[in-house]
């Protein structure tokens, strides 16, 4: 099973401040990656349903930044996220930067697991890689 993740390429048009703004991440099942879609609102019907779930997601916590001279690397990266005692099915999940309207919060990222996930009554977490969530290399303008 091969975990992919991709970034939405609309998100570099919203100034996202990783650091202060709520960034939540929210479980699919049967969504197809879209370039196309940039707000939560173009994905949001996708979510599941199931116990030890709320619509929207949950918020990551602790997030932190760091940035490599030598690359011109920016890294973010923050706690795992988990739902406890968990009963549902998800193929992947969606991170966005949440405004508090699903019309106006930009999508950042879509995460494929690679098959079903199915907890039952257990908790499901989502593990944020030691390199970090998102990795961001700057490239001057010539």
């Amino acid at each position: 099973m091969a975990v992919t993740a991709t970034e939405f390429p609309k998100c570099v048009q919203h100034a996202i401040d990783y650091l202060t703004g709520t960034i939540k991440i929210a479980l699919v099942e049967s969504y197809t990656f879209d370039v196309t879609h940039e707000f939560f609102s173009d994905v949001s019907s996708t979510q599941i349903t199931g116990t030890g779930y709320t619509a929207g997601g949950v918020t990551l916590t602790s997030f932190t930044d760091s940035y490599d001279s030598g690359t011109n690397t920016y890294t973010f990266t923050c706690d795992n996220a988990v739902w406890t005692t968990a009963t549902f099915t998800t193929s992947g999940a969606i991170l966005y930067s949440s405004t508090g309207v699903a019309g106006t919060s930009p999508l950042i990222g879509y995460i494929d697991f690679g098959a079903d996930q199915s907890p039952a009554s257990s908790d499901f977490s989502l593990r944020i890689a030691p390199a970090g969530l998102i990795t961001r290399q700057v490239v001057a303008a010539s």
